[in-house]
C-alpha cells in the first residue's frame, strides 16, 4: 500500500517524505494515525522537522506541525528547509535553536579531565574534579571547574556571548568565549587563588574573582 507519508531520522531529527501528487487531507489522517501508534515509542522530545517531496504553503506546513503536536508529544522547534542552496543557513538555524534548548539544562562530569582527552558537549557543564594541561573542554554554554583549571576551556560556542568560564584555582590563559580567548586578546593573565570567571562584558573579555556580585550578575544572564 502507498504511503502518503513516510517519517525517517535525519541529521536534524525528523525528516517526513510525503507524497506529491497526495491530498493534504489524506496526509494529516495517516500522520495522525502514525504518531498516535507511536506516541510512546516518541515519547517526550524536542526536534527539528524537514518536510520534503511536496511543496507546501506556510499554513499546511503548519497543520502538519500541528498534527505532530496534537498526537504525540514531539515538540517540533522549527522547519528545517532541505533546500541545499541554504544549507549553510540551515546549518546555522539548527545550531542556534539546539543551543538554545540545552541552555536551560546542564550536565555533569564527575573526574578529573586529564592529558589529551576532550569533551564537547552543547549544554553547560560543571566538572567535579581538575582540567589537566593538555586536556580540552569546549560547549556552547557555561563550563564550571570546581577544581583546578590549567588546560584548554572553550565557552560559548556557535555564538554564545553570555556564557562564562569558571576555575576555582585558574593556572592558565587557554580560555575563550565564543572564539575570544585570553591570549589573543592581549590580557595579561596572573594565577590566582581565589575562584576566577572569564567573560564578556561591554563587548570585551575580561577576567574576574568570583565574588556575591558575580552570582548575581549570572542568574540573569542567558546561559543556562
Amino acid at each position: 500500500m502507498k504511503q502518503n507519508a513516510i517519517i525517517k531520522s535525519s541529521k536534524t531529527g525528523m525528516t517526513i517524505h510525503l507524497d506529491p501528487d497526495a491530498s493534504m487531507d489524506d496526509i494529516l489522517l495517516e500522520l495522525a494515525e502514525k504518531f498516535e501508534k507511536s506516541r510512546k515509542f516518541w515519547g517526550r522530545i524536542s526536534m527539528i522537522l524537514t518536510l520534503e517531496g511536496k511543496k507546501l504553503s506556510v499554513r499546511e506546513e503548519s497543520e502538519i506541525v500541528n498534527t505532530i503536536s496534537g498526537h504525540s508529544e514531539v515538540d517540533i522547534l522549527c522547519l528545517y528547509d532541505s533546500d541545499t542552496e541554504n544549507n549553510s543557513r540551515n546549518d546555522l538555524i539548527f545550531r542556534r535553536k539546539y543551543m538554545e534548548l540545552n541552555q536551560l539544562t546542564g550536565q555533569f562530569h564527575s573526574g578529573s579531565v586529564k592529558k589529551g582527552e576532550i569533551i564537547s558537549v552543547e549544554p553547560s557543564i560543571v566538572i567535579i574534579g581538575d582540567v589537566y594541561e593538555g586536556a580540552c573542554v569546549e560547549s556552547s554554554g557555561n563550563v564550571i571547574v570546581l577544581g583546578e583549571l590549567s588546560g584548554t576551556v572553550k565557552a560559548g560556542c556557535c555564538g554564545n556571548t553570555d556564557a562564562v568560564a569558571v576555575g576555582f584555582l585558574m593556572t592558565t590563559d587557554d580560555v575563550s568565549i565564543n572564539g575570544i580567548s585570553l591570549s589573543s586578546s592581549g590580557i595579561r593573565f596572573k594565577k590566582s587563588n581565589h575562584p576566577t570567571a572569564v567573560m564578556i562584558q561591554n563587548g570585551e573579555l575580561c577576567v574576574k574573582e568570583i565574588k556575591k556580585d558575580f552570582f548575581d550578575a549570572l542568574r540573569h544572564k542567558k546561559c543556562w
